[in-house]
């Protein structure tokens, strides 16, 4: 079981280089690194890890709150994943509703992709498995989440793969009403993902 002693907040300047944030739990760090991205004139954003953990996995929300009427996109790199069993959760949720007990991945706000096998897309908290022909999310994947508040839909390329593979989800504003907040669950100790720049 993984143990949070303490809120984790980061706040890093858009012209600062790398951070790292090291979590540690029982027996090892954990490695997040982070870089800050461009929104609407913000200077600033941040990753928190949520105090409340839940099944052993670490709930990572973004700072910056996505409203309708944007667009951005945020370049996450699988760092590391876990080979035997891999889960890395990477979509949004809304900030007004409640994570669901024992998995955050149940809300019904919860929108996106996880690298699990067989490969899952998650509307408004169910699982489908292969929507839109996905078919997972590899070690070494470089891969850009494209939130799209104007048209109400959320965008996934993988693009070190050729050819480069696109995905799309509709969001549905009566489960995931705005502001949205990018959302990773990170479930084993050897997961990394990076946010760069």
């Amino acid at each position: 079981m993984v143990s949070v002693s303490s809120y984790f907040d980061c706040i890093v300047n858009i012209l600062s280089f790398d951070f790292c944030l090291l979590l540690e739990n029982d027996s090892e760090l954990h490695l997040i690194t982070k870089q800050t991205e461009r929104l609407s004139g913000e200077c600033i954003d941040y990753f928190r890890v949520d105090p409340m953990v839940l099944a052993d996995h670490w709930l990572i929300n973004g700072g910056i709150y996505y409203w309708e009427g944007t667009k951005s996109i945020v370049k996450l790199k699988i760092e590391q994943m876990f080979c035997d069993l891999p889960f890395i959760f990477i979509g949004i949720r809304s900030k007004h509703c409640e994570l669901s007990r024992p998995f955050s991945m149940t809300s019904k706000s919860f929108y996106g992709w996880a690298a699990d096998c067989p490969a899952d897309v998650c509307l408004n908290g169910m699982s489908e498995k292969g929507y839109g022909g996905f078919h997972g999310i590899l070690e070494g994947d470089l891969i850009e989440l494209g939130i799209n508040s104007q048209e109400h839909k959320l965008e996934l390329d993988i693009k070190c793969r050729t050819p480069n593979k696109h995905f799309e989800i509709s969001i549905d504003l009566q489960y995931c009403p705005f502001p949205w907040q990018i959302h990773l669950n990170m479930y084993h100790g050897e997961d990394c993902v990076r946010v760069i720049l």
